[in-house]
């Protein structure tokens, strides 16, 4: 089986691999990136790469997790070169990782791959069966595909949702204001604001960011909205340049000026003006925003039940426990768990918060 990513999404390759339970490898390529899936009668089991010998992506993953230093590196690259050994048969047999943790790990690069791939529009993929041989099929438990895909396609909704409030991922991104210090900022608002420098891009911001995707992109988009950020103008720049800065600019969606506009003028109201403005009235602002996107995310989540089973579930535990959602997420910010109402028909529910 093998064609064009947009012929077919990658969820829905996925998704006949799962339901037609499938085992093989999947081998997926887009725009100069490449990726494998390894199944076993339709669950995940392995997103390594054995190909790519010394390139070995899990091996740098090991590393960005801390689960191996610099030595442990230099010290398998010794092994492997005394020897043919897989990877696998490397940190197994020189008791460099355990094997409990070596199976968890591997289980969460095969997760954090297919939420990658589940992004792609286009490319190629093909498919093959067996996969006998693999060397991580002894430590690690199959995943379930219809949890993580979900979670996938859940992650990649919220990604889309951001970006609307936020210009193109190419867009370089300027500090709008004089001095940092003086504001009352996170550890995790500051860590992203430190990478803006007026050159780096967004993509750029969001690779070279210790916090995933999401999180970066939810800090921007409240950076943006404080006006702590703006579009870059270097002086390299010509009038040419500032036109098509201008018209990137346009492309914020409707959505995200009347939040915006909201925002400035709930700061222009407020006593003082923005100046004497505490910023957890602004984030309280912005928290409402934040509550109707997971709200957002709960409605995706009895969908997905929905399209599994048919029907919504009779209470949202249910969705906890197909792993769609953590208990964290069926819960408001004050603890409490939504207002849902199940109708017996499962064709209709009502939920509030």
């Amino acid at each position: 089986m093998k064609g064009e990513i947009g012929t077919f999404s990658v969820a829905e390759i996925l998704q006949m691999i799962g339901m037609q339970e499938k085992s093989g490898l999947l081998s997926l390529r887009s725009k100069g990136k490449s990726a494998v899936l390894f199944f076993d009668t339709g669950k995940v089991l392995s997103a390594r790469d054995r190909r790519q010998g010394a390139r070995d992506q899990f091996l740098f993953y090991l590393q960005e997790k801390g689960a191996i230093g610099v030595e442990d590196l230099n010290r398998i690259a010794e092994i492997r070169q005394d020897s043919s050994g897989d990877l696998v048969d490397v940190l197994l047999n020189n008791k460099i990782i355990d094997e409990k943790k070596l199976g968890n790990l591997l289980s969460t690069y095969a997760a954090d791959t297919l939420e990658t791939v589940v992004k792609w529009e286009t490319g190629t993929y093909e498919f093959a069966p067996s996969v006998d041989s693999l060397p991580e099929k002894a430590i690690v438990t199959p995943q379930r595909l219809e949890a993580i895909l979900m979670e996938a396609l859940r992650r990649k909704d919220e990604v889309e949702e951001i970006r609307r409030f936020l210009p193109g991922y190419d867009t370089r991104i300027k500090v709008s204001v004089s001095d940092i210090t003086e504001l009352p900022l996170e550890e995790a608002d500051a860590s992203v604001l430190a990478l803006v420098n007026g050159k780096r891009t967004i993509d750029e911001i969001i690779d070279d960011c210790e916090t995933d995707e999401i999180e970066t992109l939810d800090i921007l988009e409240r950076l943006f909205a404080l006006g702590i950020v703006s579009i870059s103008e270097t002086d390299q720049e010509g009038p040419g340049h500032l036109l098509k800065r201008s018209a990137l600019q346009s492309l914020i969606t409707t959505a995200a000026i009347i939040t915006v506009a909201a925002l400035l003028r709930f700061i222009w109201l407020a006593p003082g003006g923005p100046d004497e403005l505490p910023l957890r009235q602004l984030r309280n602002t912005i928290q409402e925003v934040t509550d109707r996107r997971e709200v957002q995310n709960l409605h995706f989540a009895l969908d997905a039940h929905h399209y599994l089973h048919g029907k919504y579930p009779e209470q949202l535990t249910e969705l906890v426990a197909m792993g769609l959602l953590t208990g964290d997420q069926i819960t408001n910010r004050h603890g409490n768990t939504y207002a849902y109402r199940y109708f017996v028909t499962g064709e209709r529910y009502i939920l509030s918060r």
